[in-house]
């Protein structure tokens, strides 16, 4: 009977579990997700245009890895961020020309030479998908390499930023971008004359590609117009917080509406030396009173860019959210756009009151320069220096430091008037340099040790070698339109860029010769120096003036920096005159 009874349990048993719904040994995979940007990244990216009807095929379908059942960890975050917070442009090719501009929402803003494209785009870690619509309209001119970017952007299977510098993996290779900054002006003023982007419009400081481009603005963004320009029909943008309140733009990159309601503008934009841009009394500046690092965003996070050295004046662009830093504009070629950052208790601000916030960028995740440590020697450029072959201006130049840059120090000389510093290769073959201990900013060099270095075979006369000097500030500005006849007063601020000393009872400044056949100083040919200029020093040269009772166009003069007789360096200023 017990046996009877265990079969039947046994049976019953069965029959449940073969009812029983089956549990599943795995959960089905989530789909694909975008991470959403941060408010800084939403606020500071322009809305993107409305998606054309003319569409061609869908692009070859590209493989991408299987989504992950987990949320992106923070460094996949971080490097989607990256490549969100900066428009690309293609390395190899016009960087303006053919851009790329991974908006929120997985929207695609593309310039793909004479068309402006839309279409979307994945990101799963580092695997990037990119489906981008084509022209739907006629092709560029022959020669136009439109048809190969799209079809490469097309292949885009993964992406990696580097050092600023965005790399694409395609089918056939890989395409490297560089970034530059995507720029946010403020809505059209009511009854405004209104300007419309048609592709990627570079803003500059000034009516001209001659000018540095603060960043971009991305196709079928409206902006107000705050004029034109008399000579080269550039159209101004209104950009509160910027020199003079404005940015330029070219007539070819965007379309206006009610036109007749933007003034027309005399003006030849601003000074540029060197790709830098320095400030008039009028504009928001700031100079640094203390040693600081330029940072490439508002906080100690980010990686430095530059060393800023006391009496560095900058061009204030804007402000962090939290009033601590300021975003200045550096030059070209460093950060994107040329903006970098700075402590607002290191420097002394002047017109800065209205300045708009500029969202922080987001945190690279490795820096393009060598990042020195607190503690670490370093040698930062007053000015423009040689980096030399030996400790001694006899040696060989093997190249140029520009003010701020800097390298760290490796070894001092007996006399300790020369530091040995780190260079590339390609500089010098043993990765070594010497720069003169008075024409940097040295810290902590004490911490390394003296060396001998051989005396070099031949030599050169110091002031025979790459003579040099600067034009830091000039009033009035630099083709600045006058009337005839009117008296003002010529200011320039000229910086010693040699690496030996100007003395006052050797250095004078001497008139050369007109542009134009009219001379406009009204004082001496011949001014002294008053007082002795060390390099890295500036010192100020005031003249009275006279506008000549000419026809219109432009006059100026021809002036030298002279010493001992011989010539250090020649700096000339022009004026327009209205008709």
């Amino acid at each position: 009977m017990r046996r009877i009874f265990l079969v039947l349990l046994t049976v019953l048993l069965a029959a449940c579990s073969a009812a029983a719904p089956a549990v599943p040994t795995s959960t089905p995979a989530p789909t694909a997700e975008q991470p959403q940007p941060t408010p800084a990244q939403a606020t500071a990216t322009p809305a993107l245009p409305p998606t054309p009807t003319a569409t061609l095929p869908p692009p070859t379908p590209t493989a991408v890895p299987p989504t992950p059942t987990s949320t992106p960890d923070a460094a996949a975050q971080r490097m989607a961020a990256e490549l969100r917070g900066a428009a690309w442009g293609w390395s190899e090719a016009g960087v303006y020309q053919y851009a790329l501009a991974f908006l929120p929402e997985g929207k695609l803003a593309v310039q793909a030479d004479c068309a402006a494209l839309q279409g979307t785009y994945q990101i799963n870690g580092g695997a990037l998908k990119i489906e981008s619509a084509d022209p739907g309209q006629p092709a560029c001119p022959t020669g136009s390499r439109q048809a190969e970017f799209v079809s490469k952007i097309r292949s885009a299977s993964a992406f990696a930023i580097e050092g600023g510098v965005l790399t694409l993996t395609t089918s056939d290779g890989a395409l490297r971008f560089a970034g530059f900054a995507m720029l946010t002006p403020p809505a059209p003023a009511e009854g405004a004359a209104v300007i419309q982007t048609t592709g990627f419009a570079a803003l500059r400081a000034g009516p001209g590609d001659g000018y540095p481009a603060y960043g971009v603005l991305v196709p079928g963004q409206s902006v107000g117009a705050a004029g034109r320009n008399y000579d080269s029909g550039w159209w101004a943008v209104t950009m509160p917080g910027f020199p003079d309140g404005m940015a330029w733009v070219a007539p070819g990159q965007v379309s206006v509406s009610s036109p007749d309601k933007a003034p027309w503008i005399r003006t030849a934009g601003l000074h540029i030396d060197g790709g830098l841009l320095w400030p008039d009394n009028k504009d928001p500046r700031a100079s640094l009173i203390l040693p600081s690092f330029i940072l490439s965003g508002p906080g100690t996070n980010y990686p430095i860019t530059l060393v800023g050295l006391p009496g560095d004046t900058f061009y204030v662009l804007g402000r962090s959210a939290d009033g601590l830093y300021l975003a200045v504009y550096v030059g070209p070629g460093r950060t994107p756009g040329g903006l970098g950052w700075v402590l607002s208790a290191e420097a002394d601000p002047h017109n800065t009151d209205n300045l708009p916030v500029y969202p922080a960028p987001p945190v690279p995740a490795t820096a393009r320069y060598y990042q020195p440590s607190p503690d670490e020697p370093v040698a930062a450029a007053l000015t423009i220096i040689n980096i030399r072959s030996g400790p001694g201006r006899e040696y060989t130049s093997l190249g140029m430091l520009e003010r701020g840059e800097y390298a760290r120090i490796t070894a001092r000389s007996l006399d300790n008037l020369w530091y040995q510093i780190a260079v590339s290769p390609s500089v010098s073959a043993d990765g070594y340099g010497w720069v003169a201990q008075s024409v940097v900013r040295a810290i902590n060099p004490e911490k390394v040790t003296k060396i001998i270095n051989a005396f070099p075979h031949s030599y050169r006369r110091p002031d025979t070698v790459n003579p040099a000097c600067t034009v830091v500030s000039q009033l009035p500005r630099e083709l600045t339109r006058f009337d005839q006849g009117v008296d003002f007063t010529l200011q320039f601020e000229i910086r010693n860029d040699t690496d030996y000393a100007w003395g006052a009872d050797e250095v004078d400044f001497v008139y050369i010769e007109n542009i134009d056949n009219a001379m406009f100083h009204t004082g001496p040919n011949r001014v002294d120096l008053e007082a002795t200029v060390q390099p890295g020093q500036t010192y100020i040269l005031k003249m009275d003036a006279r506008t000549p009772i000419k026809h219109a166009g432009v006059f100026g003069e021809r002036w030298v920096v002279r010493r001992a007789g011989g010539t250090v360096c020649t700096f000339t200023f022009q004026v327009r005159l209205n008709p």
